[in-house]
């Protein structure tokens, strides 16, 4: 049987004494201590940031590191920083016997900041023909980079708010049936920017209105008319013959006013006579008729 203090004993055995000695063995342990914490850093964005956390105990704790409260990896370098990087990192130490957290330290990352502008604006005017199809591009800068998004007057949204390009935008239109304006606006954090295009259908001119006679003689009259059409005309086009006679209009072109003596006629005639407006791209159609009869003799 074994009896003794603890560090040694006495055990008989056919009334030999042996001695028998135990080795008393000691486990040192220690909870982990930061000897090296981390530190604030201010990094430009594409830079690179490096904490370093060490500590001891006993056994050797492990560390891992923290952001934003998060665990995230067991070294921290970040390489290539950005925006997104900056947040509050923390270095934790632990082992068997406890753990030890380090203040939180701040990456702050420092952007560039600069307004939205254009590089590339969208035309201030384009003109196509009825039904055809256009594509606008609008490309802007920045820093951080601004979304781009399309408006049609007045404040139609062409594209939904949660899917807006960054940086460039082409607005394809197909099958235009009519005049527009359409504004490109580009927005960061910095500000907002707009840009309008305005896009032109190319049409024949409408007829010329109200088309009235006066100065009636043997040989000739007044015609004047309105017009109230957008388009810019070249010029106008009469165009007239005895109403009862059986031969082509005669015409007269070049008119850049809206009213015109229209002699040579013959007397006591009745005589149907239109007005024609024309631009860059033709003729349009002619106005209503309007009849008159000429005096019986010449002045």
């Amino acid at each position: 049987m074994w009896n003794g203090d603890g560090n040694h004993a006495v055990l008989t055995k056919d009334g030999v004494a042996f001695i028998h000695l135990a080795a008393a063995v000691s486990l040192f342990v220690d909870p982990p201590t930061i000897l090296v914490r981390p530190q604030s850093q201010q990094v430009k964005a594409g830079g690179i940031a490096s904490f370093f956390c060490t500590a001891q105990g006993a056994p050797p704790p492990q560390i891992h590191w923290r952001k934003n409260g998060k665990r995230i990896s067991r070294t921290l370098q970040i390489t290539n920083s950005i925006s997104s990087d900056q947040a509050k990192y923390e270095c934790v130490a632990n082992n068997s016997v406890g753990t030890e957290y380090s203040k939180s330290t701040l990456l702050y990352v420092k952007v560039r900041r600069v307004a939205p502008s254009f590089s590339i604006p969208p035309p201030t005017l384009s003109e196509v023909t009825l039904g055809a199809s256009l594509n606008l591009n609008c490309v802007a800068v920045g820093a951080p980079m601004p979304v781009v998004q399309w408006r049609k007057y007045p404040a139609t949204d062409i594209m939904p708010d949660d899917n807006l390009p960054v940086g460039k935008n082409v607005l394809y239109l197909t099958d235009i049936q009519e005049s527009a304006n359409y504004t490109c606006t580009a927005s960061s954090p910095i500000g907002v920017i707009h840009a309008t295009s305005m896009v032109k259908v190319q049409s024949l001119p409408g007829p010329p209105e109200n088309i009235q006679v006066s100065d009636i003689t043997a040989t000739s009259v007044k015609l004047s008319w309105s017009y109230k059409g957008p388009d810019e005309l070249q010029y106008y086009v009469i165009q007239h013959k005895p109403k009862q006679a059986n031969q082509p209009f005669t015409e007269i072109s070049g008119i850049t006013t809206m009213y015109y003596h229209v002699r040579g006629l013959s007397p006591y005639t009745e005589y149907e006579l239109y007005v024609i407006a024309v631009n860059h791209i033709g003729r349009g159609p002619p106005s209503a008729p309007v009849t008159v009869t000429t005096g019986e003799t010449s002045q």
